[in-house]
């Protein structure tokens, strides 16, 4: 054996070399097991992966009847969705989805592929109207609902790289001439809900605020872009109320 033919003295310093790489394989072996536990938890819980929740199903929404074209409306096709996929993610392929507000309930995901676009109906019949929320600049009055939704809801989200438009130029000319009877609606807006996430995509021309999360737990949102033109009267970035645990990094605000 190769221990037999060396000297003494080269023993002792290979023997203890040997150990620290061993155990510096070891540290890094664990290390890397430590960080993608981390990591699958966290895409888990924020839905950051574009799947559907564990033991969820995969609906999209053009095998339910949705068009896609910009002018047929597609409400009752991604109502559909929402309903045989909960638990699970709603797929919004590439189009342009005309519809009116929806709701999303507990574990539920919308997933909205690049050059997918969900568009805002402006049928004012289509919105309903929800009382006012203990907030600021509610003007004291009922206000419709928001387009996208939910209420007391636990691990809901929104992601991809699609876009949601809230087409805010109708609400903002009828309320300049005063032709509405309520407060212009949000374009996302959860309420009481817990683990909420909002990823990737972008959002535009909301009616009202753009992303409010209000009284929510373990709120999580990235890299959202956000743009309304210049002078609209609107708030483009994210109004947390009342909310806790929550994170918000990478979002970008702009006017045009």
């Amino acid at each position: 054996p190769l221990a037999h033919t060396l000297p003494h003295s080269l023993l002792r310093v290979c023997v203890p070399m040997r150990v620290s790489v061993l155990l510096l394989l070891l540290l890094v072996v664990v290390v890397c097991a430590i960080t993608a536990a981390a990591f699958s938890a966290a895409v888990g819980s924020h839905g950051g992966s574009g799947g559907a929740p564990a033991g969820g199903s995969f609906c999209d929404v053009t095998q339910l009847g949705a068009v896609g074209d910009g002018h047929t409306d597609d409400t009752l096709a991604v109502k559909r969705a929402l309903t045989q996929c909960g638990p699970g993610t709603v797929f919004f392929p590439p189009g342009k989805y005309l519809m009116g507000p929806i709701n999303m309930t507990s574990h539920t995901q919308l997933y909205l592929e690049k050059d997918s676009e969900l568009l805002a109906s402006t049928d004012i019949q289509q919105w309903h109207v929800v009382a006012p929320l203990p907030s600021f600049l509610e003007g004291g009055g009922v206000r419709y609902g928001p387009f996208i939704g939910a209420y007391n809801a636990t691990n809901i989200s929104i992601a991809g790289e699609g876009t949601i438009n809230g087409q805010g130029k109708f609400w903002w000319d009828a309320d300049r001439d005063k032709k509405l009877k309520y407060v212009r609606p949000r374009l996302v807006e959860f309420d009481f809900c817990t683990s909420v996430s909002i990823t990737g995509v972008r959002m535009k021309d909301s009616p009202f605020w753009t992303v409010h999360p209000f009284a929510c737990q373990d709120v999580f949102i990235a890299d959202v872009d956000i743009s309304n033109p210049i002078g609209s009267p609107t708030l483009m970035e994210s109004i947390l109320t009342a909310c806790g645990t929550c994170s918000s990094h990478g979002a970008h605000c702009v006017q045009r």
